[in-house]
C-alpha cells in the first residue's frame, strides 16, 4: 500500500496527497508542542503564581499531552501506511522535503 517510488536514499520520494496531509499535520503538531513547552516553562518561572496562572499551566500541559498523543499516532501511520523509516519520521527537514510547497 506504499505510494513511494524512490528509495529512502533517492532524491525524493513520491508521497500521496493523504501522506502529505499527515506530514503537514505532524509538522504542525511538533511546532505546537514547542510553543506549549515554551509557554509552560515561562509560566513556571512566575514566583507567586495566581490561580489563573495555575489553571493556564494545567490547561497547556493537558493540550501538550494531547498533541503529543496525536504526534505519535501520525508517526505510526507514516511508518505503517507510507513505509517511511523512523529516521525520516523523526527528521523535520526530511519530512518537509517530502511536501514541496
Amino acid at each position: 500500500m506504499s505510494s513511494s517510488t524512490a528509495s529512502v536514499n533517492g532524491p525524493r520520494r513520491q508521497i500521496s496527497e493523504r501522506g502529505k496531509e499527515i506530514i503537514y499535520q505532524l509538522l504542525t503538531a511538533r511546532r505546537r508542542i514547542q510553543q506549549l513547552t515554551t509557554y509552560i516553562n515561562n509560566l513556571r518561572m512566575i514566583y507567586n503564581m495566581s490561580d489563573e496562572h495555575k489553571t493556564a499551566m494545567y490547561q497547556a500541559e493537558q493540550e501538550r499531552h494531547n498533541v503529543i498523543d496525536q504526534e505519535q499516532r501520525m508517526e505510526v501511520i507514516l511508518a505503517n501506511q507510507f513505509d517511511l523509516s523512523g529516521a525520516i519520521i523523526r527528521d523535520n527537514m526530511a519530512l518537509q522535503s517530502l511536501i514541496p510547497e
